[in-house]
């Protein structure tokens, strides 16, 4: 392929009283996204058996979503206004296993400029034990209604 076709349209909605839209995939895979009182993002999960590896832990994938979906909903969060984000690059570092169960990740935003923001989330297994850490890179359309 030799370039852009055409222009990509935000068709994205906010749900009511958020920042974020709702996401068909985010939704299949069960994460939940939930504000915290000091202002942050958590996203959860409840791992079973369907996001297990052939290994019987939580795939690195499934980490990877909770990750890249908490760092966008903070994002967009700390802009104050929906606006279309999307991710550049994110490292991940997985630390351990991650056993089925509830599995949370708590993101935190480390730097936010006018185009481009730097977030890191931690991911912790039902024991509360830290599982995976992510720092992720993230553009910011300067247009409401554009998704590039």
């Amino acid at each position: 392929m030799s370039g852009v076709v055409g222009k990509m349209v935000n068709t994205a909605k906010p749900i009511e009283g958020r920042n974020w839209a709702a996401d068909p995939v985010t939704e299949r895979m069960g994460i939940r996204r939930q504000d915290t009182s000091d202002g942050g993002i958590l996203t959860i999960l409840d791992a079973v058996d369907e996001h297990c590896n052939v290994f019987g832990v939580v795939h690195g994938a499934v980490l990877y979503a909770m990750a890249d979906v908490a760092m966008g909903s903070m994002l967009t969060k700390a802009l104050g206004e929906f606006r279309p984000v999307s991710t550049v690059s994110i490292i991940s570092n997985y630390l351990r296993p991650t056993k089925r169960g509830r599995i949370r990740a708590e993101t935190e935003l480390i730097r936010l400029g006018r185009s481009i923001a730097t977030l890191e989330t931690k991911t912790y297994d039902n024991d509360g034990i830290l599982c995976a850490l992510f720092l992720g890179t993230f553009h910011i359309s300067l247009a409401k209604d554009a998704a590039t």
